[in-house]
């Protein structure tokens, strides 16, 4: 058996709970194949719609939906200034300051396989925070500032809003139950919360409402 959470916008506006967080259990089919990772979803999903939890969409490679392969970490893309487009994944590792170093902005223009591999990112000290765009993210802020660079991609392109706005919530079976660590699937189901609560415009334009809205929520405070 495996755990895994299942994240549902909270779409009342008058709730400052964003995202809830449901744990799910199901039968879990070993190995790393294409195969078996779609038979793991599937069966989160089933097991999740018997506790009414549904319709879902996974938002990684092996979803079954187009809009989740398109909203995954690997495909978004964030707008930086003269409207060039970066991968998310190098955004938000190009953006980390460490004590010795960073915001090392030339990963924007590497492949994932590069930034991995790049050893500034394990040898510049401790890591204590984020810059990107001249706007500064904490340590503590950077679940944050992933759920920022999520909401802005998803929010450039009709057809991604509409479609991540079609699902009851949203998995990524990679991701463990529990913490405080980025996840893809929250990040999403955040978009669809601020979406629905008729906010997302005001939350984008302006960080420390953004960050003022989401420390209401649970999951953010200590």
């Amino acid at each position: 058996m495996a755990t895994r959470p299942v994240f549902v916008p909270d779409t009342n506006p008058d709730n400052p709970q964003l995202v809830h967080e449901h744990e799910v259990d199901f039968q879990w089919l070993p190995g790393r194949s294409p195969q078996q990772k779609k038979g793991n979803i599937a069966k989160l999903h089933a097991a999740a719609a018997h506790r009414n939890l549904a319709p879902l969409l996974d938002v990684t490679a092996d979803s079954d939906d187009s809009t989740g392969i398109l909203v995954g970490a690997a495909n978004l893309a964030v707008e930086v200034e003269n409207s060039f487009l970066i991968p998310l994944k190098a955004v938000f590792k190009g953006s980390m300051v460490f004590t010795g170093g960073g915001p090392f902005i030339d990963m924007f223009r590497m492949r994932d396989v590069e930034i991995t591999a790049d050893t500034r990112l394990t040898d510049s000290g401790d890591h204590i925070g984020y810059k990107f765009m001249n706007r500064e993210w904490g340590l503590k802020s950077g679940t944050m500032f992933y759920d920022w660079l999520v909401i802005n991609s998803i929010h450039r392109y009709t057809k991604l809003r509409s479609g991540v706005r079609r699902f009851k919530g949203f998995t990524d079976v990679g991701c463990p139950s529990g913490g405080h660590s980025v996840c893809h699937a929250r990040s999403c189901a955040l978009y669809v919360a601020l979406a629905e609560k008729k906010i997302i415009d005001e939350v984008i334009e302006d960080q420390d409402l953004f960050i003022g809205t989401l420390i209401r929520d649970s999951f953010y405070q200590p």
